[in-house]
């Protein structure tokens, strides 16, 4: 592990004894390194597309696939990569000791025919400054987006 992962863990392990006391103190702070961020990844032997979901620090995640926001009676708690034959709305909510720790989180997770699909590319768009996969990544199951985070594979 290197030392800037090193320090990364500690960090964290500090964050987890800290923030507890601002809670009790009543210290307001950004809770944006407990909201769940999502990759998409295609499984091209079966055309699934594997979701994963993860807070940069330690949470439990509820998450639902049918649109409706967690905690409900169909929310699941996240144990691993959620496998998909189907498009999906995927909300998420960290939470911590029963509490919520931000706002839901909404992810559409889109599996049509072109996903995986073969693509020839007849030139190098832009060069070699944006770093992508080539022409895998027009439908490698990735969006771009407008919020910090979710915008995986893409150059900008």
């Amino acid at each position: 592990m290197g030392e800037g992962r090193k320090k990364l863990v500690r960090f964290r392990e500090k964050l987890g004894y800290l923030l507890p006391r601002y809670d009790a103190m009543g210290i307001h702070y950004a809770r944006s390194a407990f909201r769940p961020q999502a990759t998409f990844e295609l499984d091209r032997s079966t055309k699934q597309l594997i979701a994963r979901l993860e807070t940069e620090l330690e949470a439990e995640i509820l998450y639902t696939l049918d649109g409706s926001e967690p905690p409900s009676p169909s929310a699941s708690p996240y144990t691993g990569p959620i496998r998909l034959s189907e498009s999906a709305t995927i909300k998420a909510v960290p939470f911590k000791d029963g509490q919520p720790l931000t706002e839901p989180e909404t992810f559409e997770a889109v599996l049509h025919k072109a996903r995986g699909a073969k693509v020839e590319l007849h030139c190098t768009p832009y060069g070699t400054c944006y770093h992508t996969s080539g022409g895998y990544t027009l439908v490698d199951a990735n969006f771009g987006g407008d919020k910090w985070g979710n915008t995986s594979g893409w150059a900008s």
